[in-house]
């Protein structure tokens, strides 16, 4: 199991949560700018981080999300239209990461450090 601060968890959560709850229709991206922008930065911050060398099933996946996010930020127009196709891409990518981290976070590490 790895060992991991329960606060940085649940604030973890509380930053990439929201992506699950993206609209289902075309959406201006200033309406989604926030969620998307502190989700990027709090997966970044994860996947480059301290805990980064115990995330190995989980790592692809979040590298995959992290890309779909990026893809979205890195567009500075926030009058441009999001069409379902890339707000489902990011949601569906962040459901399976969500899947694979938390069944990494369950399982036995191969490591015994503590961090």
């Amino acid at each position: 199991m790895i060992r991991i601060s329960l606060p940085y968890i649940f604030t973890l959560a509380d930053q990439l949560e929201p992506l699950a709850a993206l609209p289902d229709q075309p959406t201006k991206y200033g309406d989604v700018f926030v969620r998307l922008s502190v989700a990027e930065y709090a997966l970044s911050q994860l996947i480059s981080g301290l805990y980064s060398p115990y995330l190995r099933s989980s790592l692809d996946l979040s590298q995959h999300l992290l890309a779909n996010l990026r893809a979205q930020t890195s567009n500075p127009d926030m009058d441009r239209q999001l069409g379902p196709y890339e707000l489902l891409s990011i949601k569906s990518t962040y459901e399976q990461y969500k899947v694979a981290l938390l069944a990494e976070l369950a399982s036995p590490s191969r490591q015994n450090d503590q961090i």
